[in-house]
């Protein structure tokens, strides 16, 4: 290797490390690729026809189609599934270099219990997250028991079922950035990426109820831990967080992730798209009062 492709293979390697992409590359979720598939819940589900879609619009159409028009007949459903639901790494030219699967992973396993050892469906599920430049994605994965099967075959679901969540961050290079591995039993929600890639929110709560919000870097570093709230907005450079946390009276609350600082006015806030700007300074619609105005968040929860 001769000295200027050494330079060139150095800073490839500097850069990856770094987790800057090189060459252009980007990433891609491809899950709209499938099937309308109706079943008769009669028979067991037994699968009457397969109606292949290559786009989420044409899946939407084919579902109004046959649900809305009511061509369906008494006990039948009509869902969309996914034909191989992956996550692709692109370099410049928009060849693919990497694929992770994103499909449904399904296995029987021998489990003993207090009475007598039963096999069980343990299933392994994926969620993904890009951030708005194609540059990261964080990847959820989620394990745990979902059925006990009897001596039949027959599957006995659980209602209360209980998944354990992982989150593996990755480049656009398909480099694994940082995981985490959340204790047994403890799952996670919805996550989402500021505008700028740079802060990610994740809830995470035991079962089926969330009890509070992780706030990472995508360095994989642990900013803060915030109470769960619905519909969460960041401002696009990912400092300023609004929650919308449930209490007597439901509250907006806001957060500064650089300094740890909140701010609760009382009252139930919305705010519009684009109403959140860097500077602090957020549009906000009282909802009780049915009124408009701006709030600087640098006098409540600092600069």
């Amino acid at each position: 290797m001769n000295r200027t492709n050494l330079i060139l293979f150095s800073s490839i390697l500097c850069f990856q490390l770094l987790g800057i992409s090189v060459w252009g590359a980007s990433i891609e979720v491809l899950r709209d690729e499938g099937a309308i598939v109706i079943r008769d819940n009669n028979a067991d589900g037994k699968v009457i026809s397969n109606i292949p879609v290559k786009t989420r619009q044409e899946a939407d159409k084919i579902y109004e189609e046959q649900v809305r028009s009511r061509k369906l007949n008494k006990g039948e459903s009509a869902d969309f599934e996914p034909l191989n639901p992956r996550l692709e790494f692109h370099d410049t030219n928009g060849k693919t270099f990497k694929t992770i699967s994103l499909e449904t992973d399904s296995k029987i396993i021998p489990r003993k219990t207090e009475e007598k050892i039963i096999k069980s469906k343990y299933l392994t599920e994926k969620a993904v997250i890009t951030s708005n430049d194609k540059q990261y994605a964080l990847l959820s994965i989620f394990t745990g028991f979902s059925a006990d099967i009897d001596e039949k075959g027959n599957e006995q679901l659980y209602y209360d079922r209980v998944s354990t969540c992982k989150l593996e961050f990755y480049d656009a290079n398909g480099v694994l950035l940082w995981e985490k591995q959340m204790p047994e039993g403890v799952s996670c929600g919805d996550a989402k990426f500021s505008d700028n890639g740079e802060i990610i929110y994740v809830p995470v709560g035991l079962a089926e109820t969330t009890y509070t919000a992780h706030i990472y870097n995508k360095k994989g570093d642990l900013l803060l831990n915030v109470p769960w709230g619905s519909e969460p907005v960041m401002s696009p450079n990912g400092k300023y967080l609004a929650l919308r946390v449930a209490g007597n009276p439901t509250s907006t609350i806001f957060y500064n992730l650089e300094n740890g600082k909140s701010w609760n006015p009382g009252k139930r806030l919305t705010i519009p798209i684009n109403g959140f700007s860097n500077n602090g300074k957020v549009i906000v619609d009282d909802i009780k009062d049915k009124s408009s105005f701006v709030i600087d968040l640098k006098q409540y929860i600092g600069d």
